[in-house]
């Protein structure tokens, strides 16, 4: 037997019509194997009872559930927070939405992500990759993405097999550069002809290095990885540093 999940939601104060049909949103998507979701207004259809009634109808609902969902502004409700109060007193399993909305200043901010060494490297190849592939080079960004694609497919073909199909990925490749770029083969856009692909190459540059001094020594000092990045784009160079 399916679990319920009551979901906590401001209503007071608010357009209903909004309020319900966000309730709807988060209900079609929390739906599980695991849990059947119950918004306040599967509790109590009727929202023009007194507020007492309605809460209290919401609270006994909520203690029927084995768990609760908050969405993301729960703090802003009287209600809500009594739901929470409720729910810890109760042992209820709790989960929260994550508040995402922009702050006014954002574009204005410094932001901060912590990973290990295997996600920035991650990180790193995406971004070259992504950057090139904006640029029309796709034989260049997709060159290892392919060459795994076929190593992962074609486990048992021969070696010239392989080779036949990566020449083939290869000419569909230089079909797509020349349709949509208009760029024959071993031709390629660059540096400032996009924004965002010199925002994410000059991410690049900067973990790529960052990596390379990590690295034992002797370190290899002749290649592109050894050499400090260069900005090009028009945002200042991303900062990475290791925690303690």
């Amino acid at each position: 037997m399916k679990k319920k999940l009551y979901i906590s939601l401001p209503i007071s104060g608010r357009d209903l019509e909004d309020v319900k049909r966000r309730a709807n949103t988060l209900k079609d998507s929390v739906e599980s194997e695991e849990y059947t979701p119950v918004t306040p207004f599967d509790i109590c259809p009727d929202s023009t009872l007194p507020y007492s009634e309605l809460m209290g109808r919401d609270i006994a609902g909520l203690l029927e559930c084995d768990a609760i969902l908050f969405d993301y502004d729960w703090n802003e409700s009287r209600g809500c927070r009594a739901e929470m109060a409720i729910a810890q007193i109760y042992n209820k399993r709790i989960f929260k939405i994550k508040d995402e909305r922009m702050v006014e200043d954002a574009d204005k901010r410094l932001f901060s992500i912590e990973l290990n060494k295997h996600q920035l490297e991650a990180l790193s190849n995406a971004c070259e990759c992504h950057s090139r592939n904006i640029c029309g080079q796709l034989d260049v960004g997709l060159e290892d993405v392919i060459e795994a694609g076929i190593a992962r497919t074609y486990t048992t073909a021969t070696f010239d097999k392989r080779h036949e199909i990566r020449e083939t990925a290869r000419m569909k490749l230089y079909e797509v550069k020349s349709l949509v770029w208009d760029l024959g083969p071993g031709t390629n856009m660059g540096i400032h002809y996009d924004d965002k692909s010199d925002i994410l190459f000059d991410i690049h540059q900067v973990i790529r290095h960052f990596l390379w001094k990590l690295r034992p020594e002797p370190k290899p000092t002749c290649c592109n990885c050894a050499s400090p990045a260069y900005q090009w784009g028009k945002e200042p160079l991303i900062t990475v540093k290791m925690l303690p």
